[in-house]
């Protein structure tokens, strides 16, 4: 059973995916795969994460952080930077928990 006829019969339609599998994208074919992503240097954001296919690694962007927390952090900068992180996964778990318990401690 193929993840397509999963989501047909469950009334859904399976489109806009992405693979770093070559054999996965000659058996399914590439009609519902994510046209605006060509090149392989690149990262894909899923699911609030960046993920780049070449090393198959999953990683978060800091660099979205506006400079001015790093220098003067004031509660409301701190607050901000933990409602950026979407994280449903729970793999930053760790860290947005210590940004939780510092913004606790600091209110």
């Amino acid at each position: 059973m193929t993840a397509s006829t999963i989501f047909k019969e469950a009334g859904m339609h399976l489109r806009k995916f992405h693979t770093n599998s070559e054999n996965l994208i000659h058996y399914v074919g590439g009609k519902n795969k994510l046209s605006n992503f060509q090149n392989s240097n690149d990262s894909l954001k899923v699911l609030g994460l960046l993920w780049d296919t070449n090393s198959d690694v999953l990683r978060f962007d800091v660099q979205s952080f506006p400079d001015d927390w790093k220098f003067n952090p004031t509660k409301r900068l701190v607050l901000k930077a933990m409602l950026k992180i979407s994280d449903p996964i729970g793999f930053i778990a760790p860290f947005s928990i210590r940004m939780k318990m510092l913004l606790q401690e600091t209110w």
